[in-house]
């Protein structure tokens, strides 16, 4: 039997260090869901993903490194988990409303980590800085014009679909943030009328196109 070729142990290295590098980002998102950014250290982070100090610090060399990866890792799984999910929607009647509550599902099970990462980076410039940097590198690579998200069927004709499509986030992260202090009817009945209005306000930009 021949030995692997080069190229195949390269690749099999690369496959490795992927799969370490993947299982340390979600440890520190667990950590960071649940304890908060301050109270999770990089040694906890290790003993959750189950790996050496060493390997830490070869993929992360600082707990800054680490977070902020790991906040950036967080919103490219989510955005494209959603669009795989509302790929099926396409011409359906209630297409918008299900397209906006599948993101808001999906920001729903992220946000206990984002809003601890949010509130750390507040003050935390070089968290910051180094998230907004590695956010680059994890955002799609194709154009967002149009909001794949929501489709260009309502977004063709909106001026600024790249800005209707951050406050729609921005919206989804409030009512996220609502539901923490207020009833789940609440939110649902502010959900709905929010659906509504927009579909109203894209309908508008129809009719002066």
């Amino acid at each position: 039997m021949s030995s692997p070729t080069p190229h195949m142990q390269r690749r099999t290295q690369e496959e490795r260090s992927s799969e370490m590098k993947d299982r340390l980002l979600k440890a520190a998102l667990e950590g960071l869901a649940e304890d908060g950014y301050a109270a999770t250290s990089t040694q906890e982070v290790v003993k959750r993903a189950g790996v050496s100090r060493g390997a830490l610090v070869h993929h992360f060399p600082t707990k800054v490194d680490l977070f902020a990866e790991a906040a950036a890792y967080l919103i490219s799984r989510r955005i494209h988990k959603t669009r795989q999910m509302v790929a099926s929607l396409d011409g359906q009647d209630d297409e918008l409303e299900k397209r906006l509550r599948l993101l808001w599902q999906n920001y729903r099970e992220d946000f206990p980590a984002n809003i601890e990462f949010m509130i750390a980076a507040r003050t935390d410039r070089p968290l910051r800085e180094r998230f907004d940097e590695r956010l680059e590198d994890y955002l799609p690579s194709e154009p967002t014009e149009g909001a794949p998200e929501i489709s260009r069927r309502y977004l063709g004709a909106d001026p600024s679909p790249l800005l209707t499509e951050y406050m729609i986030g921005c919206f989804i992260r409030g009512l996220c943030l609502e539901e923490i202090v207020n009833d789940q009817k609440l939110a649902e009945q502010v959900f709905e009328k929010f659906v509504r209005v927009l579909a109203l306000a894209l309908k508008g930009f129809d009719s002066e196109a």
